[in-house]
């Protein structure tokens, strides 16, 4: 005869078989380190970045690579005409010239660093009616949010006869430019004229996806052009450098645990991991302090010139009216520490000029390399530009000296700009191009906050079985930890 189901079935205080506390109705730990509840969450992992992998070898994408040519900028405390020839001349003392130069062009020297040779300072004189730029740009390792503001004034030095921006209309079509069915995009380039096209107020995807792009009109902004560039992927980014943190740590912990002695106190991951976390989330917060940039930058008035191609990658844009001067970007240094400093970048200054300019015009300057990239290409994966090999060559600017191939110092190079991490190997031999690879940082985060969301998403998937197994043993009355039988069932 069948036993009757026990409606108040008694069990014993720890399971015979695994010794587990029989009251507990805590999820118990997984028995071994193979236990289906840790592996699956692993296996799962593991598939998406053997996908990841999979996809990122099938949609390489090689590109060709070349270099630009700087932006010239109106430096401030501004110099005119009149004053570079009183300084040339020491009727003009203690003016500041060359400290002034040396300064406003550090960043540029800094972009430049990886390019053979000394960079040359170009010069120029411009009228002072144009366009101001104020940039605020916070995050790191990659921008999180950059405001830019335009402004337009009769002399953008002295900031006075401003001359408010506003929204083309059909009635501005004096040149038969037609207007296009849809607002431009959100990043398209502004002129001088003060008439600005048609933008959607919000957009997505700008700069090639990412950005929220915040656009009002210059009638809405007092007859500025305001632009606010949100950058998701920075965000997430940052998000993801600090779970990088914090898995490390906790891998760290876990192996040591393994190969410790079994005497002694196991270490505890939660709270070392979490202050892991912590600590890179305290230097992401203090970079991005550190790194704040704010720029207020009268941008030199574009003039016509001419494209020069030098090989089947590289070329320079000649612009009329900038000359290259004599001053290199090595000489600033010893120049702004002189007392005779002021008085030869001034003469260096207008030894470079070919035409005259107005007495009241203002010096405008740009730092170029004095080499550019030849025959430069590269290897990358457009969706996440995670990884990418480079190679290429550099050649003397033909308007700067004989178009010679030339090659940075011999050895292993390492630099850190815009969120790449970047290696570059030179053998010193110009005829031999360079190569290296580039780390983006920003994708790093990003593709660890996808890994460990997929984990998490598996192991709680997981502990949802675990729930059900436990709920059914539970009625069975058998051990919720190894299955062993306890004693009758629980009736139903």
């Amino acid at each position: 005869m069948t036993a009757e189901l026990s409606k108040a079935p008694t069990r014993p205080e720890r399971c015979p078989e695994c010794g587990y506390d029989t009251h507990n109705r805590r999820i118990p730990p997984p028995p071994s380190l193979f236990h289906w509840r840790i592996t699956a969450p692993a296996l799962v992992v593991l598939a998406a970045l053997l996908a990841l992998a999979w996809m990122f070898l099938r949609n390489w994408q090689t590109s060709t690579t070349g270099s630009g040519t700087a932006q010239a900028l109106v430096i401030e405390p501004s110099f005119t005409l009149d004053d570079i020839g009183r300084i040339a001349d020491s009727r003009q003392m203690n003016s500041g010239l060359a400290a002034t130069l040396q300064r406003a062009l550090a960043e540029q020297a800094s972009a430049l660093a990886r390019y053979p040779g000394d960079p040359v300072l170009t010069t120029g004189f411009v009228e002072g009616r144009g366009m101001r730029r104020d940039t605020l740009m916070y995050g790191w390792p990659t921008g999180w949010v950059t405001r830019i503001s335009y402004s337009l004034y009769d002399d953008a030095v002295a900031r006075t006869g401003p001359r408010p921006m506003r929204t083309w209309t059909p009635q501005d079509n004096t040149g038969g430019v037609i207007l296009p069915n849809e607002p431009v995009a959100a990043n398209s380039s502004l002129d001088d004229s003060g008439l600005v096209m048609p933008r959607p107020r919000w957009s997505w995807g700008t700069y090639g996806g990412g950005y929220l792009a915040y656009r009002p009109t210059p009638e809405e902004t007092g007859g500025t052009a305001y632009w606010l560039d949100i950058n998701t992927y920075g965000v997430v980014a940052v998000v993801g450098l600090i779970v990088l943190g914090w898995a490390l740590l906790r891998i760290a912990i876990w192996a040591i645990n393994v190969v410790r002695d079994r005497s002694k106190p196991r270490l505890r991951s939660g709270l070392v991991s979490l202050f892991g976390a912590l600590a890179v989330a305290a230097v992401i917060a203090w970079m991005t302090i550190e790194t704040c940039q704010r720029t207020d930058t009268f941008i030199a008035p574009r003039r016509t010139g001419t494209f020069v191609r030098t090989g089947a990658t590289g070329g320079y844009y000649a612009q009329r009216g900038m000359e290259h001067s004599s001053l290199r970007a090595s000489a600033l240094p010893s120049l702004a520490a002189s007392p005779d400093g002021d008085r030869v970048a001034a003469q260096a200054i207008l030894g470079a000029l070919k035409d005259q300019p107005a007495p009241a015009h203002y010096l405008a300057i740009a730092l170029n390399a004095e080499s550019i990239m030849h025959n430069g290409s590269g290897r990358f994966w457009r969706a996440v530009p995670v990884l990418s090999w480079h190679s290429t060559q550099y050649i003397r600017r033909s308007d700067i000296g004989s178009p010679d191939l030339m090659a940075n110092p011999p050895g292993v190079r390492w630099d850190f700009q815009n969120a790449y991490l970047r290696r570059t190997v030179s053998s010193g031999d110009p005829a031999q191009a360079e190569s290296g690879f580039s780390i983006n940082l920003g994708s790093v985060g990003l593709i660890v906050l996808g890994t460990w969301v997929l984990w998490l998403l598996a192991r709680l998937i997981c502990r949802g079985i675990t729930q059900l197994i436990m709920r059914c043993r539970r009625r069975r009355n058998q051990c919720i930890a190894c299955g062993h039988a306890l004693g009758p069932p629980v009736a139903a």
